[in-house]
């Protein structure tokens, strides 16, 4: 049996072309947001780096030199809000951090349309497509159109595989159903459990946060009794 869709190299058979993320594009996804699913570590990872780490990996095969694999980080465009199978923690991205990146355009056809949409920024192409070596494409083809607004086609997955990290002070972070963890670091987790521990996460990075502000700083010199002491937050409806 062949691996799954969003674990296969990419291939010279799956490639369309090169295009470049844009304000105009982003402008037609009006209000709309890639996520970004992880565990409990990977968030505390990703919390500490302030930052969403190239903590994954991507491979292609090439036609004459074979297979490589590189560093990345999966984000997609669907919200998975009835149950997300990669981690019951999810970042939630303003889509206008992808403006200015190019991208190589993959896609598969199987019991659902799969886009792969993997960040590429060196000015070599690595495949051609009918003799074109630097084919580009409006990746607007690939969604629904209604009157210049776009959205993700019905049944379609769309995914991002970016090569460089995204600075997390835009994300919002949140909790989903996690029935089924694909990458068996876990056995699923609720919705109630996962939000639990979300807010003993928040909890702590609100102090860490509060303590290294610069009024804080400048609190704790003039009143130095009160270095070490907790900092809590009244706990809400």
């Amino acid at each position: 049996m062949g691996m799954p869709d969003y674990k296969r190299p990419f291939h010279s058979d799956d490639f369309r072309g090169y295009f470049t993320w844009t304000e105009e594009l982003t402008n037609r996804f009006a209000g709309s947001y890639f996520y970004h699913a992880c565990h409990q570590d990977e968030l505390e990872d990703i919390l500490v780096n302030r930052k969403l780490i190239l903590r994954s990996e991507w491979s292609l095969e090439h036609p004459m030199f074979g297979q490589w694999t590189s560093k990345g980080v999966w984000v997609g465009l669907n919200a998975f809000h009835n149950g997300n199978y990669y981690g019951p923690f999810v970042l939630k991205f303003p889509i206008r951090l992808l403006n200015g990146k190019r991208f190589m355009a993959f896609r598969r056809k199987g019991d659902r349309d799969r886009y792969f949409f993997v960040q590429y920024e060196t000015d070599i192409p690595l495949f051609d497509k009918n003799g074109n070596a630097w084919r580009r494409i409006k990746p607007s083809v690939y969604f629904n159109d209604n009157d210049g607004e776009l959205s993700r086609k019905e049944k379609a997955i769309y995914d991002f595989i970016l090569t460089s990290e995204i600075f997390i002070g835009d994300a919002e972070i949140d909790v989903e159903n996690h029935p089924k963890c694909i990458s068996q670091k876990c056995n699923g987790a609720r919705k109630s459990e996962s939000r639990k521990l979300l807010k003993q996460i928040a909890q702590e990075e609100f102090e860490k946060r509060f303590i290294e502000s610069p009024r804080m700083r400048k609190f704790l010199r003039q009143f130095p009794i009160m270095e070490g002491r907790d900092v809590t937050l009244p706990e809400g409806e």
